[in-house]
């Protein structure tokens, strides 16, 4: 288990630094409600990723155009991958809250490691070895299975969990745990 200490923008984004191909550290946001590492189109144009051509991304509320590439490697403190798809795309509306922002690290790096994000010691733990669960001590909500899981790639799948709103429904809400947006988002099904 290794710990990095993160940077927080604007109260609650958390970002820390990376290294992409032996290049940075450029400030990424730690994102668990994206599922792919998002890279900005002017770090691209420096990097020269291989490129893979064009997808379209959605998210809360928006729908837009990106482009597929490919690293040689990603690294997060003392954490690495080989090959890491990545999305190319515009982050200026980010990086309006912080311009040092250069991209976002998402699932597909986030989910071959056990996760810890404590806000009140501006610590981010990551575990390859998946012994951080046995080691923290206090209170755990469960993940709670995904509807229709066959419909995601395993690096896709998003982290939901049961919740009750009071003054909203008896009823359990589903509701996706999201590091990278600082409000909860409610749609009506």
């Amino acid at each position: 288990m290794a710990s990095i200490r993160p940077r927080v923008v604007s109260r609650s984004l958390i970002t820390v630094p990376v290294i992409l191909d032996g290049s940075g550290l450029y400030d990424f946001v730690v994102d668990t409600g994206a599922q792919i590492t998002t890279i900005d189109v002017q770090l691209s144009a420096e990097l020269h990723p291989k490129a893979l051509g064009p997808t379209h991304v959605v998210g809360v509320g928006a729908y837009s155009r990106a482009a597929y590439a490919q690293l040689q490697l990603l690294q997060a403190g003392i954490y690495s991958m080989k090959d890491p798809l990545v999305l190319v795309q515009d982050l200026t509306q980010t990086q309006q809250i912080d311009p040092r922002i250069r991209g976002i690290l998402g699932e597909n790096f986030l989910a071959h490691y056990d996760l810890l994000i404590d806000y009140a010691h501006q610590i981010l733990s990551l575990d390859g070895a998946k012994q951080m669960q046995s080691k923290v001590k206090g209170e755990r909500i469960a993940l709670t299975p995904v509807p229709d899981e066959g419909m995601y790639l395993p690096y896709t799948l998003p982290l939901v969990v049961s919740t009750r709103l009071s003054g909203i429904s008896n009823r359990r809400l589903l509701m996706q745990l999201d590091s990278g947006i600082d409000v909860p988002v409610l749609f009506e099904s």
